[in-house]
């Protein structure tokens, strides 16, 4: 049936297709849209992991993309993220600064740029709230080998640091 209904659609609708759930006459509304929503799911992932692994590649090509937290901190700092992905483990502490607003990595009472205090922040909700503030996006990442080997963090960016 499956195949028959594709054949017969508009290529553009049929284009959007990106899988096929099992079901049978007596299964619930329910059950079906929760196996949609798994495959869905399952297949958002496989392409945030290929996004993920184009950002790392980029990165080591010392193109529009970062990976490793104080560079992707930087990136922030400077608003050139356009697109932030953290793990879903990722959590570190951080901090802003009062005076000149700088975004920093770990502890510390003074801004390592100006000087004036700073105060203590969740830095993965941080990075975010910068990156969404500078017009930018995030992508929640469930666990990524190499992302994890960079702290948990990459971004792409509008422009090259």
């Amino acid at each position: 049936n499956v195949a028959g209904l594709t054949k017969v659609l508009p290529s553009r609708l049929a284009a959007r297709i990106v899988g096929t759930v099992a079901g049978a006459r007596f299964d619930t509304a329910a059950a079906l849209v929760g196996r949609a929503a798994e495959l869905i799911s399952q297949l958002e992932g496989q392409r945030a992991a290929e996004e993920v692994d184009a950002v790392i590649t980029e990165s080591a090509k010392g193109g529009h993309a970062v990976a490793g937290v104080d560079v992707t901190v930087e990136a922030l700092n400077r608003g050139a993220v356009h697109r932030l992905y953290l793990t879903n483990r990722f959590a570190e502490s951080g901090r802003v600064c009062g005076g000149c607003g700088a975004l920093q990595r770990g502890a510390g009472a003074m801004c390592r740029l100006c000087g004036q205090p700073t105060r203590a922040v969740d830095l993965a909700d941080a990075m975010a709230d910068r990156a969404l503030a500078a017009g930018g996006t995030v992508q929640m990442v469930e666990i990524h080998q190499a992302l994890t080997h960079f702290g948990g963090v990459a971004a792409r960016l509008r422009y090259p640091l």
